[in-house]
């Protein structure tokens, strides 16, 4: 591979995240505050290089160095440690020479590392899965010149015919297995309103039983479908009583901070005329009785606190009732961000670089979790993409949930031009993460897309995800299998 320099290269080079094997690297090339390799080197004022972590610690020279042309008097001049980002070092990295990642299976190709990716990609030595991975094939590292051969021949190549692993006699193609087993009559099911309490068939049975029980038990299944909408009117019930009262606290609340109100008005004004009062006997403030001065602040100050607790009292009622307003109990979200372009703009310059949606649950007394959004992006989609997160919240029954979470999760933007081209991501919960354990603080670890559609193509006006300055967020979990303890 030729290592002659290519127009424009280097600048459009990105430095991975992994170090690679270098032949020999000067130590200049190294943060002189931790001594990890320079990807974003930071010159200081005295001529050493520092990472973009040290920078921001830096308060002196960071090797220490007695002899250091770091003097007092230079830094009276300079307003900042730092004097430039030095974008020289990343050039010269790029130029460095790197062995093949191969290496150890016999490449013994060296590249500059700005050539690295390219060389690595088509690397004769390097491994891949094979392509059918996706079916069942469980070949994960097969060598390049390797992997056709594998390919012709794997069990699992979509076009080859196999006979029905449930035994109903047909043979499908390995690519078509999916959609039969939906269809297959000896694939074995439990009844679709197992859920709601129906025990007249076994736990799984042949789809054939099951659709010939659901025949069968027409009358039993409408009456579990009627139980089960006299619950659901239960819980509507006492939602609606909760708004009552807390609406009724609410308007209980405006009265007396409108009494309050008007109590702080008199007393404004009263302290306004004895102060007048008092300038027009000797034209001296001072002079005014000291002991009434006193009482009348003392009963304003007073009166002033408690019109702040009620305030705040009344702010916290305020957000109650919003949240009950809002909350779902079905597993599905549905947010509304309105005033986009303000938040993006707070996003961007940090004064709140993150929104959280109001809570949703899994059932009445189920799991209590809410979405999180970046406007500006985060993470891999800082400044580019629109970050989009599912959290798991803490909840008053979370004692009588199984855990970790285990549900199905998909994660939507909305198209509000009636197009119906929503942008979706569908995950499942990895168990071992933290994320999805139950939680021991307000919420847990968030999870989700920081790359989950370009600020660009959000934004494009002949899309129909920003109307109105309003973005429409659906968050939904898979509630197959829940009930309430």
């Amino acid at each position: 591979m030729s290592d002659e320099p290519t127009t424009n290269f280097t600048a459009s080079f990105v430095i991975p995240d992994e170090d690679p094997s270098f032949k020999h690297i000067p130590s200049k090339y190294y943060c002189s505050g931790c001594k990890k390799l320079l990807r974003h080197a930071f010159q200081t004022v005295c001529g050493h290089h520092v990472c973009e972590t040290c920078k921001d610690e830096l308060k002196e020279c960071p090797v220490g160095d007695n002899d250091c042309k770091l003097s007092a008097s230079l830094l009276e001049e300079s307003e900042s440690f730092i004097e430039r980002f030095d974008t020289g070092i990343k050039r010269e990295l790029s130029r460095l020479t790197v062995f093949c990642p191969f290496r150890h299976r016999g490449c013994a190709q060296e590249c500059q590392w700005r050539h690295l990716q390219i060389h690595s990609e088509n690397c004769e030595y390097g491994i891949f899965p094979c392509p059918y991975v996706k079916y069942g094939c469980e070949f994960k590292e097969i060598p390049r010149n390797k992997i056709i051969e594998h390919a012709n021949k794997c069990k699992f190549h979509p076009e080859r015919k196999v006979e029905c692993r449930f035994g109903c006699g047909l043979e499908v193609k390995v690519k078509d297995l999916e959609s039969h087993e939906t269809e297959c009559k000896n694939v074995h099911i439990n009844c679709p309103l197992e859920d709601l309490g129906c025990t007249k068939i076994s736990d799984v049975a042949s789809r054939e039983k099951v659709e010939e029980h659901i025949r069968s038990q027409n009358a039993f299944h409408f009456g579990l479908v009627s139980d089960s909408f006299g619950e659901v009117n239960d819980c509507v019930e006492v939602l609606t009583k909760d708004l009552i009262a807390v609406s009724e606290t609410v308007e209980k609340l405006k009265d007396e901070i409108k009494k309050k109100d008007e109590i702080i008005l008199r007393l404004q004004e009263e302290i306004a005329n004895n102060r007048q009062d008092a300038r027009n006997s000797n034209n001296n403030p001072d002079s005014f009785n000291s002991q009434e001065k006193s009482n009348s602040s003392g009963s304003f100050h007073s009166l002033e606190v408690n019109f702040g607790l009620l305030r705040v009292k009344f702010d916290e009622m305020e957000v109650r009732l919003e949240s009950l307003e809002k909350s779902s109990y079905n597993g599905v979200l549905m947010w509304k961000i309105v005033d986009y372009m303000q938040k993006k703009r707070d996003a961007k310059t940090k004064k709140a670089s993150t929104i959280y949606s109001p809570p949703f649950y899994s059932t009445r007394f189920g799991y209590k979790m809410c979405a999180r959004a970046y406007l500006n992006g985060d993470g891999a989609g800082k400044d580019t993409h629109f970050s989009l997160y599912f959290v798991i919240m803490k909840g008053d029954f979370d004692h009588l949930l199984k855990w970790p979470f285990q549900q199905k999760i998909t994660l939507s933007l909305l198209d509000m031009s009636g197009n119906g081209v929503h942008v979706s991501d569908t995950f499942r919960p990895d168990p071992n993460s933290k994320s999805f354990k139950k939680p021991t603080s307000d919420l847990n670890v968030a999870s989700g897309c920081p790359q989950f559609i370009p600020i660009d193509l959000l934004e494009n006006p002949s899309n129909g995800y920003l109307k109105d300055n309003q973005l429409l967020i659906k968050v939904s979990i898979d509630t197959s299998g829940l009930k309430d303890p």
